[in-house]
């Protein structure tokens, strides 16, 4: 059984609390980030038992508040958590990877099923069969030497390179749902990520202009009732106009139909 997604630095109630009490202060972007990120972190809360779910949920609450995380490698999210860090001015952020998840970080970066240049030899990407070792033990000293010396910002992009790869079979349909086998990852992806989500959060609220970038897919607030209401008409007198040339509504002709729906209009 999973153990129960915890906020580690908030519970849910308060980042809901906090957020009801700026929200109007906000800039629009940043609002809309933290609002949509909390009601997913809030969904995942939910999967107290189901590892993949809480996963793929609290994954998109991640990619609410960081867009890197949809379109970017190692480079990219590197320069997402340096500002994130940054802006932890309590320096929780850090103090939690060197002494808290940094077992799951390292639990992780070691599991070769969520190690792309794994997967790249067993499909016959790469090269060498076995090469995928010698560089796996390479990039797993690399983040213990990373979390060691406090480069807090580099441990945590090579952490969400490999939920990368764990998001990618899961959203891909490229593994079984609550398989027996090979659960680790997820755990310890759901561990990491449901310390990460609410922290950043917070840091939407805190440091709201480091988050104001737009969406591709922001909230708008327009009247568009009417342009759905025409193209739904639209939509209903084409689809009777088909029907009626392939002889399905014989009551009609198509001069009657054209007449009844005023398509002229």
């Amino acid at each position: 059984m999973m153990t129960k997604i915890r906020d580690s630095r908030f519970d849910l109630d308060a980042l809901k609390a906090k957020f009801e009490s700026l929200e109007h202060a906000l800039p629009v972007n940043a609002r809309a980030r933290a609002r949509r990120a909390i009601s997913w972190l809030e969904r995942a809360r939910r999967e107290t038992d189901d590892a993949d779910a809480a996963f793929v949920f609290l994954w998109i609450a991640f990619s609410a508040v960081c867009p890197e995380s949809q379109r970017g490698h190692e480079p990219r999210l590197i320069g997402f958590f340096k500002k994130v860090v940054a802006a932890d001015k309590s320096g929780e952020i850090r103090s939690r990877v060197s002494d808290g998840i940094d077992g799951a970080i390292l639990n992780l970066s070691a599991n070769p099923y969520a190690f792309e240049p794994f997967w790249d030899c067993y499909n016959d990407v790469s090269d060498s069969a076995d090469g995928w070792r010698n560089v796996l033990i390479d990039d797993v000293e690399r983040v213990s030497r990373q979390i060691e010396a406090g480069k807090v910002a580099d441990a945590l992009a090579a952490a969400f390179e490999r939920l990368r790869v764990i998001r990618s079979q899961l959203f891909h349909g490229e593994a079984t749902w609550n398989r027996g086998v090979n659960r680790s990852q997820i755990e310890d992806g759901v561990e990491i990520l449901s310390f990460i989500v609410p922290a950043v959060i917070n840091l939407v609220m805190d440091a709201p202009d480091m988050f104001d970038h737009p969406s591709r897919y922001p909230s708008v607030e327009s009247d568009t009732s009417q342009v759905v209401e025409d193209v739904r008409d639209y939509s209903i007198a084409a689809n009777v106009m088909r029907r009626v040339r392939l002889g399905l509504e014989p009551v009609y002709s198509s001069a009657e139909v054209e007449k009844d729906l005023d398509l002229d209009d």
